[in-house]
């Protein structure tokens, strides 16, 4: 399912328009890290400089696999686990919410494979811990 539609998000300056996401200036500094400060800094360091590279350009995104839906609202929106390639990159793990049409998105979450195996991790000790009182 190929994205597009209209959405602004008028605390980050974003336009969303056919699939595509606009990137206006938000006029703040960006938090510098060096490499040594976390565990896989250099993928972070070059996501970030990948967003700083493409800031006033269009991104495209595909949910190329629906997993679930969490919850659905009133108004139809639905806070979805899918898989979703952002500008053509593998699929990443992704919960956000979406309009019924998939036309519109909310803020969302994206993991990479490691990071979901982590979370998967947590989730079965706490949820263990849970049964266990």
């Amino acid at each position: 399912m190929k994205g597009h539609g209209v959405r602004e998000a008028q605390a980050t300056g974003r336009t969303q328009t056919a699939g595509t996401v606009q990137y206006a200036g938000s006029g703040k500094e960006s938090n510098r890290f060096e490499p040594a400060e976390f565990p896989d800094a250099a993928e972070v360091m070059e996501v970030a400089k990948s967003y700083e590279d493409s800031k006033g350009e269009d991104f495209t995104f595909e949910i190329t696999e629906h997993i679930g839906v969490l919850k659905t609202n009133a108004s139809g929106w639905s806070k979805e686990f899918n898989v979703v390639s952002w500008n053509g990159n593998p699929g990443k793990f992704d919960i956000r919410e979406w309009s019924e049409d998939h036309k519109k998105m909310s803020k969302g979450i994206t993991l990479t494979d490691r990071e979901a195996k982590m979370l998967h991790g947590w989730i079965g000790k706490q949820r263990l811990h849970a049964e266990s009182e």
